[in-house]
């Protein structure tokens, strides 16, 4: 018995399959499944570093110079301990600590300075446009590396120091995404009306490119949270970051990489850290950005 075929009606269109909408829905129920595995990572490594003081076994700190480094599950060790015998797990629960402190502040700091200048810049044009898109272009040309050896070279240490460091290295992403975004919305007649009201200038930029801005500003954070991840590891590795006796995941990397060979877990454990928050805090940023250009096209996607 065949199957009767549908047959478009004299002088109509060929039925169409709907294939877009569902692309769509599908790719929404991915993106919708992948922040929340994304989240649920990043917010256990957070639960679990801010209560460090709860859930270490043992004084990160303390050390057993008898004991040495023993492989994780040794001696009621976990993670096992390092060269001086202090816990690992106790370590990387505590070393997590300035790690993400540093970055959220710095990514907020840097998120500040990036949007005030971005939306200033895009919403007045002219010579500050240009000045400020100028400055933005020689402080990317400027290694972060670098620039970390030049002000701790001048006998600059310290977490606010390191803050400082990577706010001015990550807020040009910040200026670029949102100059882009009140650029392209200066000329809308809602602005003009606004004005035409009797809107402060404070008020248009404040309320109307303010909300613009903030879809974007989102997603920029959670990018710029693993990258100042990633360059206060790499900082902290060179000697260049978080100073002893404090430490962090990447001081913690420097000191057994001359164990690698005998004792793998001393480095390997804070890097796979490193590596976890940063790769989900990627995915994160990068499924905000896919929910965020579905939104803007799902009216049009929807039909």
């Amino acid at each position: 018995m065949s199957t009767p075929t549908a047959v478009a009606a004299p002088g109509s269109e060929p039925a169409v399959p709907e294939i877009l909408p569902v692309a769509a829905a599908s790719q929404r129920r991915r993106g919708a499944l992948g922040i929340r595995v994304a989240a649920a990572v990043l917010g256990l490594v957070v639960l679990a570093v801010v209560a460090a003081p709860l859930l270490a076994p043992y004084d990160p700190n303390a050390q057993d110079l008898l004991l040495g480094a023993t492989a994780p599950g040794t001696d009621g060790h976990l993670l096992g301990t390092d060269q001086l015998g202090r816990d690992l797990l106790s370590r990387l629960l505590f070393g997590g600590r300035p790690v993400l402190a540093v970055s959220v502040l710095a990514a907020l700091l840097a998120g500040a300075v990036g949007i005030l200048l971005g939306v200033l810049s895009g919403h007045l044009g002219g010579l500050v446009d240009d000045a400020l898109s100028r400055l933005t272009e020689i402080q990317l040309a400027i290694p972060t590396i670098l620039l970390a050896i030049v002000v701790i070279g001048f006998g600059a240490t310290g977490l606010p120091v390191l803050v400082a460091i990577l706010v001015l290295a990550e807020w040009p992403l910040f200026f670029r995404l949102s100059r882009s975004v009140v650029a392209a919305l200066r000329g809308q007649p809602y602005l003009a009306a606004a004005v035409s009201y009797g809107a402060s200038r404070a008020r248009i930029v404040m309320l109307h490119l303010g909300r613009a801005v903030l879809p974007v500003a989102v997603v920029a954070f959670t990018l710029t949270f693993a990258n100042a991840i990633a360059l206060e590891s790499s900082l902290s590795y060179l000697g260049l970051g978080v100073q002893p006796p404090q430490s962090d995941w990447g001081s913690m990397v420097a000191q057994g990489k001359a164990q690698l060979s005998d004792a793998w877990w001393i480095s390997i454990l804070p890097g796979l850290a490193i590596a976890v928050v940063v790769f989900a805090t990627n995915r994160l940023g990068d499924r905000l950005a896919d929910r965020a250009s579905l939104g803007d096209h799902g009216g049009e996607l929807g039909g």
